[in-house]
């Protein structure tokens, strides 16, 4: 069997198992940005790189006019 179809009758078959997984990887990405830029952006200065963080992130949404509905 290719690895496409044995995934999606894993997924079929334990359904709650697939969402840990899922969860779990959504973690793990969202851990490994963080560590990235805590060495990368501004590792110096905490504050600083944390307000640095939220400004771009709100002039990314703000250009995307908050749409969002793509996560959904």
């Amino acid at each position: 069997m290719q690895p496409l179809s044995l995934y999606r009758k894993f997924k079929k078959r334990h359904k709650v198992l697939h969402i840990l997984v899922m969860a779990t990887a959504v973690v793990m990405f969202w851990r490994g940005v963080w560590g990235i830029l805590d060495s990368y952006l501004l590792p110096d200065n905490t504050l600083l790189s944390y307000a640095v963080s939220v400004l771009v992130a709100f002039a990314i949404l703000y250009l995307d006019d908050f749409h969002l509905k793509e996560l959904e």
